[in-house]
C-alpha cells in the first residue's frame, strides 16, 4: 500500500483520513479536530480520485482497491462509532456504508486474477481458504430455520438466506488461525457479499433484515476489541431488540444472550 501510495495521492489522503479516524479515537480530548481533519482529508481524497478518472486496468487496479478498501473501511467505521442517538437514522447511514462496500465488491471481481498476480496473493489467497472452509458453526442455524419456514418471494427469500449463508461463513472464519487471514477480514466479508436486494430491505426496515444485522452485531461485538469497532456490537443488538419489540423475541433469541 505504501509504494501505492506514493504514485496515487488519492490513496494517500484517504489513508491520512484513515489514520485520522484513529488519532480522534486515542485522542478524545481532541477528537473534534481529528474527526473534521479526518472528513477533510477523505474530501480531499474522493476530489482527487475522482479528478483522476482512471481507466481502471491491470496497473490501476492495485491502487483503487486499496482506495476503495480503505474508503469503505473508514465509512462503515465512522457510522459505527459516531452514530446518532436516533436508531433510524443510524440504520440510513449504516445503509448508506453497506452500498458502499459493493464499489470494492466490483473491483475485487472484475480484476480478481490480476490482484492474485500482485504481492496481495498470499493475503488474499489465505482469506479466500478461511472463508471457504465450508460451513462449521451453529451461530445462524435458528436464524435460517425461521427464514425457511416464512413464505417469501423467491428473491426475497435468497436474500435473506445468501445474507445469512455468508454471515455464518464470516463467524466461521473469525474461528480460523490467525495467521491465515486478518482480524477485520471475516467482518467485512459480509458488507461486501450481500446482495442489493438484502440492502433494500433492510432499508424498509423489514423485520427478518433486521434480524440478520443483529446476528452480525454478535459477530462485530466478538471483535470488540479492535478500535474501528468498539461497542459498536452490542449497540446493534440492543438497538434492534428495542425497534422489534416482544414480538420478535424468538427470532432475536441468540443476539439478545449477549446483552
Amino acid at each position: 500500500m505504501t509504494n501505492c501510495a506514493l504514485t496515487a495521492p488519492f490513496l494517500m489522503n484517504q489513508v491520512l483520513a484513515f489514520a485520522a479516524l484513529h488519532m480522534s479515537i486515542i485522542r478524545p480530548e481532541k477528537q473534534e479536530f481529528y474527526r473534521n481533519h479526518a472528513s477533510q482529508l477523505q474530501t480531499h481524497a474522493l476530489s482527487e480520485f475522482n479528478g483522476t478518472k482512471l481507466d481502471i486496468n491491470a496497473e490501476t487496479c492495485l491502487p483503487t482497491f486499496f482506495f476503495s478498501s480503505v474508503l469503505a473501511m473508514h465509512v462503515l467505521s465512522d457510522k459505527l462509532l459516531y452514530r446518532p442517538h436516533n436508531f433510524e437514522v443510524f440504520l440510513d447511514h449504516f445503509i448508506q456504508s453497506l452500498r458502499m462496500h459493493h464499489g470494492v465488491r466490483a473491483i475485487t471481481g472484475q480484476f480478481w486474477d490480476v490482484l492474485l498476480e500482485s504481492p496481495l496473493k498470499s493475503f488474499l489467497e489465505g482469506e479466500g481458504k478461511a472463508l471457504d472452509q465450508g460451513s462449521s458453526g451453529h451461530e445462524c442455524l435458528e436464524l435460517l430455520s425461521h427464514v425457511d419456514a416464512m413464505p417469501f418471494d423467491t428473491i426475497t427469500g435468497d436474500a435473506y438466506r445468501r445474507a445469512i449463508e455468508h454471515l455464518q461463513k464470516a463467524f466461521d472464519a473469525s474461528r480460523a488461525d490467525s495467521l491465515r487471514l486478518s482480524t477485520i477480514g471475516p467482518i467485512i466479508f459480509w458488507p461486501v457479499t450481500i446482495t442489493p436486494k438484502y440492502i433494500d430491505l433492510l432499508s424498509e426496515r423489514r423485520p427478518e433484515a433486521l434480524v440478520i444485522l443483529s446476528h452480525f452485531g454478535v459477530l462485530i461485538h466478538s471483535r470488540r476489541d479492535l478500535w474501528i469497532l468498539g461497542d459498536s456490537g452490542l449497540y446493534i443488538i440492543s438497538a434492534i431488540k428495542d425497534y422489534l419489540g416482544p414480538s420478535w423475541e424468538s427470532w432475536l433469541h441468540y443476539p439478545n444472550s449477549f446483552i
